[in-house]
């Protein structure tokens, strides 16, 4: 799948004074593996030793990077010039990924390999206290 990285500039002269806008795509990166990939088919459930069958659902992850800069700069003699930029950055993240009952309660409950919080794990903590046994998959 190719990745196409815009980039759209501007840069103008005023006597001593140069200066110019750019907007450009810096990087990005991803994977696609679709719905129903086998290597995410099946999984360890949260408690229990048979594997499970995952969502089935799209997995994939994408990065993207972004740039906007804003430069300026001035001749102070016909050898020597002195700028200045400013410099946006900005990055995104997606991921969807299936991630097995096992690994989710080894975070969640253990914090090994990682850290799980927010509201929706609140609510989960409230559903395993009350009677939840056993999470096959997480999305």
């Amino acid at each position: 799948m190719p990745t196409y990285m815009p980039s759209l500039s501007y840069m103008r002269r005023d006597r001593n004074i140069s200066w110019g806008v750019a907007l450009l795509a810096q990087g990005g990166v991803g994977t696609e593996y679709g719905s129903n990939s086998p290597l995410f088919s099946y999984g360890m459930p949260m408690s229990g030793d048979e594997m499970v069958p995952l969502s089935g659902k799209e997995i994939r992850s994408e990065v993207g990077v972004g740039r906007l800069m804003l430069p300026v700069a001035y001749n102070l003699t016909e050898n020597t010039t002195i700028g200045i930029s400013a410099d946006l950055i900005w990055a995104s993240m997606d991921l969807r990924m299936d991630m097995d009952g096992a690994n989710f309660g080894a975070m969640a409950m253990q914090g090994i390999g990682g850290r799980v919080g927010g509201s929706m794990f609140a609510t989960l903590q409230g559903m395993i206290g009350s009677g939840v046994t056993n999470i096959n998959y997480v999305v």
